[in-house]
């Protein structure tokens, strides 16, 4: 057997283009839906001081380090909204599109300014 090539050729008969989801599925999972975009957004606000509450309050070795790693989480759970806003994926309306993936990526350490 012989190793795969690294020119992706392991990947040329991909299952996906021998079946393709209908039209109507591909259209239904495309939908946008802003109440969603912003209950994930609130979520994470709300995981992240909650951690932050609590590491503050109790300062512990026991509460200071599971907190960091629910940080963590919420700073990876921020480079993904921040990259959905990025391909105008949040949010119908572009200038609250931008605001909401701004704030994201500042809060994240990063810019879709550029």
């Amino acid at each position: 057997m012989s190793a795969p090539s690294a020119a992706g050729e392991e990947f040329r008969d991909d299952v996906r283009r021998r079946r393709p989801l209908p039209p109507e599925v591909v259209r239904r999972l495309c939908e946008l839906d802003p109440w969603r975009s912003t209950a994930a957004v609130l979520k994470t606000l709300l995981v992240l001081a909650a951690a932050v509450a609590a590491a503050l309050t109790w300062w512990s070795p026991w509460v200071v380090l599971p907190a960091v790693v629910v940080v963590a989480g919420c700073q990876q759970a921020f480079f993904v909204l921040a990259h959905e806003a990025a391909h105008y994926r949040l949010y119908g309306n572009r200038a609250l599109n931008d605001a909401v993936g701004r704030a994201l990526a500042t809060a994240a350490g990063l810019s879709l300014c550029t």
